[in-house]
């Protein structure tokens, strides 16, 4: 099938053959074979006259009141009318390019195979490009890159050439079917939240996409962030997180207060006046921690750049981390152009959660501290605000708000110290509502409590106002 020397120059895989066969098959029976072979691209095709023929008889066929069904007599003034004629054949005539045309259909042993000899071509151009790619990383790799982000790339570049493509000849809906189908078995659900009006309303973990934690600092974001990675590293689901600021003792401490619901281990004096329940927390913990603090990566003696980043964040997905977590994204060094920094950076996570299936969670603060909470309010470039599936925003509130809020037992009225808003949901139905929350400082938990009385809330600003 492919022609390639073993001596000083190596010739592209290619077969020019299967390329006559699928353009004479076209011409043969358009009808049915232009759909048959629509997964091939004009790049597919070495030669590029061929690519343009290709391009021509699928555009005729999908548009026959320009020039009718394409055959030998219609592609000939479909080309014409284009100025394209004579370029399939280089710089020969109009004489030279119809026989050419001609010798295509005589060429082609039987339009049947059509899909057959366009599964070659596609090989070949699947091959063409494993190896454009890899010439590409060998360049890159001599300029010494940054070794976590290049290998992160290279390995997802290479594992997306490498693996069989499952798109074929199929019907505009098919992709959509094949969707519902993973919706059906279970494959393509939402991670629950520990807080079950959190999940129902904003479906922040659905399968491939980005989602903001925003809040002031001091508004317990983090330990809400390392609740729920707790929670669903004891279920089994894949997790990590990179903290950008302090190290992975710090935050594991952090965890085993949280585990044993108190906040006393953070404190190093009470630690050193009872040391026997401090070590006794440690050992009932322990495992967990182990586990978990391998789920945690930490960078305390220099500040990432979001290049850097971006290179850990794919490299996660590749394992396989269903849930990936960056505490705070704006702790991370930026360059002069921080907007464009932003924009990619962006870019790149919502293309890795795709890709992946995963969920990727970016930890914020405010543009302006004690904002209004708002998608434009988030520190950083628009991009987490515009290319982000979902924005919660957490306040404090000192003294605690009373709020009439619905819950299980329906709506009722009760103090709480904290309120999640829900930005942006893209992906679930709750865009604009409050939850009401609290955060015990005894156990460092967040509790939810439902979700706030809109009508009620909004008559308490106007009268605060």
């Amino acid at each position: 099938m492919a022609r390639i020397s073993t001596k000083q120059s190596l010739i592209p895989p290619h077969d020019i053959d299967a390329e006559v066969c699928v353009l004479g098959s076209m011409l043969l029976d358009a009808g049915t074979v232009c759909p048959k072979v629509a997964f091939l691209t004009q790049e597919d095709f070495y030669r590029p006259a061929h690519g343009e023929i290709y391009t021509a008889i699928q555009w005729m066929a999908q548009n026959p009141a320009r020039f009718g069904v394409p055959d030998l007599v219609t592609l000939k003034d479909a080309l014409r009318s284009r100025g394209a004629l004579c370029r399939i054949v280089g710089k020969g005539t109009e004489e030279e390019a119809i026989r050419y045309l001609i010798a295509l259909v005589d060429g082609t042993p039987s339009h049947y195979n059509a899909e057959y000899y366009a599964r070659i071509v596609r090989d070949c151009a699947r091959l063409r490009a494993f190896i454009r790619r890899g010439r590409g990383l060998i360049l890159e790799a001599y300029r010494m890159p940054a070794v976590d982000d290049f290998f992160a790339r290279a390995g997802e570049d290479l594992g997306a050439l490498c693996r069989p493509e499952s798109r074929g000849p199929v019907e505009p809906a098919a992709d959509l079917g094949v969707v519902m189908e993973e919706i059906i078995d279970g494959k393509r659900l939402s991670v629950q939240w520990p807080w079950p009006s959190l999940t129902y309303w904003g479906r922040m973990c659905a399968p491939g996409t980005v989602g903001v934690i925003c809040g002031d600092p001091g508004s317990t974001k983090s330990f809400m962030l390392q609740q729920a990675m707790l929670h669903w590293h004891g279920q089994g689901i894949p997790v990590a997180v990179q903290h950008l600021e302090e190290d992975r003792t710090y935050h594991l401490t952090r965890a085993l207060a949280q585990l044993d619901g108190n906040s006393n281990l953070t404190d190093d004096l009470w630690v050193r006046a009872h040391p026997a329940d401090a070590k006794a927390a440690h050992q009932r913990h322990s495992a967990v921690l182990d586990s978990f603090g391998r789920c945690i990566w930490d960078d305390p003696g220099k500040s990432l750049t979001l290049r850097e980043i971006s290179g850990w964040v794919r490299a996660r997905a590749a394992e396989g981390r269903r849930i990936i977590a960056v505490d705070p994204i704006t702790a991370a060094a930026h360059g002069e152009r921080s907007w464009e920094e932003d924009k990619q950076f962006v870019q790149t996570c919502k293309t890795t959660a795709s890709r992946h299936k995963c969920t990727i969670i970016l930890v914020t603060h405010p543009r302006i501290a004690q904002g209004r909470p708002s998608e434009d309010g988030l520190a950083g470039g628009r991009a987490y605000s515009r290319l982000t599936n979902s924005i919660i925003w957490i306040k404090v509130h000192y003294p605690p708000k009373e709020s009439r809020v619905k819950t299980v037992f329906g709506v009722t009225g009760m103090e709480h110290n904290r309120s999640v808003d829900l930005l942006k949901t893209r992906d679930g139905k709750g865009r604009g509502l409050s939850l009401a929350f609290d955060f015990d400082g005894e156990t460092l938990l967040m509790t939810e409590h439902g979700v706030i009385d809109p009508r009620k809330a909004k008559k308490r600003e106007q009268d605060d106002e």
